[in-house]
């Protein structure tokens, strides 16, 4: 889809695209290294409400295999015991598609923050994001733990206001991280606050 959006607003191919973007580290996106493509766009001059409205208009749930994500239960043993909030780079009615398409209950988590809550022509910028959750919750960096699968994404944010992540490469090692969070100690490795599960 990202590929799509730039070819069409550069007027270039899309093999020119993939090649900017492994260039400036959108892909592979299975990478844990990946960047924001919506960062990317904002970057390059491109209109990121332009690309908002294209990928909720564009977006398919089938393009999330059912068999690659987390399942429910594991989400709703976490939320017994901790407050699952999601932050997401997608729009909120994306974000209930893809729910809705892996059959995971929208209440299982605390809150929602993601894009179409901060309009605007400025890019969706996560640090400032959690910032606002830690004033919301009246928290502290120290006390919240981020987990997600890119690190410059989703870990890094949380890390330098302080704060821990768990660097997951898929599914099954978010699941092993969610079994030793609720045993109360993280076997993985560790270095500079961020617990890596492989």
């Amino acid at each position: 889809m990202q590929i799509n959006f730039f070819s069409k607003e550069r007027g270039i191919s899309k093999e020119e695209t993939a090649s900017i973007f492994y260039q400036n580290g959108i892909f592979p996106y299975k990478s844990v290294k990946a960047k924001s493509a919506t960062e990317f766009f904002l970057k390059s001059g491109l209109n990121v409400e332009k690309w908002r409205a294209y990928r909720e208009f564009n977006y398919h749930p089938n393009m999330i295999k059912k068999e690659h994500a987390v399942h429910k239960e594991v989400l709703l043993d976490l939320a017994k015991s901790y407050r699952v909030v999601l932050l997401s780079t997608n729009t909120y009615n994306n974000i209930l598609i893809t729910l809705k398409w892996l059959d995971i209950d929208i209440d299982i988590f605390y809150d929602i923050f993601c894009v179409t809550k901060h309009p605007g022509e400025g890019s969706f910028n996560k640090k400032d994001v959690i910032r606002e959750i830690l004033n919301q919750y009246d928290l502290n960096a120290g006390e919240v733990l981020s987990i997600g699968d890119r690190y410059a994404i989703d870990i890094k944010p949380l890390i330098d206001l302080g704060g821990d992540g768990i660097l997951v490469s898929g599914p099954k090692a978010f699941e092993r991280a969610c079994y030793e969070i609720h045993q109360g100690k993280l076997n993985a490795f560790k270095k500079r606050n961020c617990y890596f599960y492989e």
